[in-house]
């Protein structure tokens, strides 16, 4: 999923250009969407049963939002700072 920018509507053009030659199936998996109040992006995460967080680089800030949905995060410890 891709933020709709208002002022960056140049580069999701040059992107999606760029995507011209790629088959629909590739097209169909990059999204623009909109941006949404904070209440609702909340709201939307809450949908999922449970997030899988990366071992490598955990999700920081969404993480965070998640578990403001009520959605329980899976994650590992990591030996390093932003893990």
């Amino acid at each position: 999923w891709m933020f709709r920018w208002p002022d960056a509507l140049a580069a999701e053009q040059s992107l999606k250009s760029a995507m011209s030659n790629e088959s629909s199936h590739v097209k169909a998996r990059v999204i623009f969407t909109d941006l949404i109040p904070y209440a609702d992006k909340i709201r939307g995460k809450g949908v999922a049963d449970l997030f899988l967080d990366t071992p490598e680089y955990n999700a920081h800030g969404t993480a965070t939002e998640v578990l403001s949905g009520g959605v329980p995060v899976l994650t590992l410890p990591g030996a390093k700072a932003h893990s």
